[in-house]
């Protein structure tokens, strides 16, 4: 029997996270569609999901527990707060 299908890239990456995604978003960072995820190792990173490669790391001051996209804005609830981020190039 064949061995099933390898998962995403992002899913097998060894660089991951710290700790456990908390949040995930779809943003547009220079008209290319991205993931920003959220966790409570105090960061939110941005992923291609094309390759599966970290884009950028946004370190906060509190635990990030969820994320969505307004318009430009990438909204992040902190367990102590809102944090507005405008992501770009």
């Amino acid at each position: 029997m064949p061995a099933p299908p390898p998962g995403p890239v992002w899913a097998r990456s060894p660089r991951l996270r710290a700790a456990a995604v908390t949040g995930l978003s779809l943003v547009q960072v220079g008209g290319r569609d991205l993931f920003a995820s959220t966790s409570r190792d105090r960061t939110v990173r941005i992923w291609d999901p094309m390759t599966g490669r970290m884009v950028r790391t946004i370190p906060v001051y509190h635990p990030a527990l969820v994320c969505c996209t307004v318009d430009d804005t990438l909204l992040v609830g902190l367990d102590q707060g809102l944090l507005a981020l405008a992501i770009t190039d």
